[in-house]
């Protein structure tokens, strides 16, 4: 359409996957809805700038992800995306992504995080949360972000350790530490909704 490039499948068996820019001349713009979807041999994706839309599903059950290079074109990240990716351990949020779904991530247990110039606020929602075990009323895993950074540019969020806070440290948005103690850190006059769910 209009001489753009949707990527509509992978039949390949690499593990490092380069979704190119241009094919034949022509901008690659879409990763269509459930293009790579279920291939469990991928491990790492890489994808150009040219790409702005990425719809859903489109790397659903890629249970061997674990990192992704997001076009910084893409606005968007639709909440199916990434279900059922948990080997997904790296993320990192484009400067022009300005919302995150709840659940996005619930199947990902990320241990590096960035979050670029333009998202406005996050709550815990959209991250994994570790498995539960109801016998023992004890957590399964204890993975965690171990590494959150925030672009500097951004004018709205700062990462203080694992913990996530508003600019003006006012606002404790979330913490995805794996510490038995945490030291709320002085300035904070608010602890946002869910911040240690």
């Amino acid at each position: 359409k209009k001489g753009n490039v949707s990527i509509g499948g992978y039949t390949g068996s690499d593990e490092s996957i380069v979704i190119p820019g241009m094919i034949e001349g022509h901008p690659v713009t879409t990763i269509s809805k459930g293009a790579f979807q279920g291939l469990k041999n991928i491990v790492d994706v890489t994808m150009s700038d040219y790409i702005t839309t990425m719809q859903g599903d489109a790397f659903r059950d890629c249970i061997s992800l674990r990192t992704i290079h997001l076009s910084n074109g893409i606005s968007k990240i639709i909440t199916t995306t990434f279900n059922g990716c948990i080997g997904l351990e790296e993320i990192n949020i484009p400067d022009a992504v300005t919302e995150i779904k709840r659940a996005t991530f619930k199947d990902s247990p990320l241990q590096r995080l960035h979050i670029g110039k333009s998202l406005p606020t996050l709550d815990t929602k959209p991250f994994y949360n570790g498995e539960f075990d109801p016998y023992n009323g004890k957590p399964k895993s204890t993975r965690a972000i171990k590494t959150l950074t925030v672009d500097a540019a951004n004018t709205f969020l700062k990462a203080n350790g694992s913990a996530l806070l508003s600019k003006d440290g006012k606002v404790l948005l979330g913490f995805w530490g794996q510490s038995k103690s945490f030291n709320v850190p002085e300035g904070v006059e608010k602890i946002a909704d869910f911040a240690f769910e």
